[in-house]
């Protein structure tokens, strides 16, 4: 199976201007990347697809639910393991 890549929501072409292509595990990881970056109900043609809206205090354990329960929205996803968090400050000056 393949689909159509998309880069920063956009679809993407090669330098010849042809659309390019994603399959086998790229396919999987820019689903479940697209999954983790659609609000839930964000879609109007498909109210189902997407993350839920993050409500509470975020600690590892409340992060960990919130991104199985994402990822496992996919029927290819059988299991997830997350082996670490790494805390990232944001330095953008507003």
């Amino acid at each position: 199976m393949r689909s159509l890549k998309i880069v920063n929501g956009d679809i993407s072409f090669d330098s010849l201007g042809k659309l390019q292509w994603v399959e086998d595990i790229n396919l999987i990881i820019q689903s479940l990347n697209l999954r983790l970056k659609t609000e839930l109900g964000e879609l109007f043609y498909s109210e189902e697809y997407g993350h839920p809206i993050f409500k509470g205090k975020i600690t590892e354990e409340s992060l960990t639910i919130f991104l199985k329960e994402t990822l496992f929205q996919d029927e290819r996803v059988f299991d997830v393991e997350i082996v670490e968090f790494i805390k990232y400050e944001n330095s953008a000056k507003v």
